[in-house]
């Protein structure tokens, strides 16, 4: 019911247009919670604030060595 009270937010600002950026999404400093079972990637900002078309390719999830 309350799942926004314990989640984790990083934030990545991008301010390129008209070009593929690279984001790489570090979680190592929750990596001892076992509470998380999803990924959400917002696009566009809260509410949409930032509309647009964007296009997402080639996810890679890897574990820390």
């Amino acid at each position: 019911g309350d799942a926004w009270t314990t989640q984790e937010t990083i934030i990545q600002p991008v301010s390129q247009t008209d070009t593929w950026v690279e984001l790489e999404f570090d979680f190592s400093g929750v990596s001892d919670r076992e509470d998380f079972d999803r990924i959400v990637v917002q696009i566009g900002s809260e509410a949409h604030g930032m509309p647009g078309i964007f296009f997402i390719d080639d996810f890679q999830l890897t574990a820390a060595q």
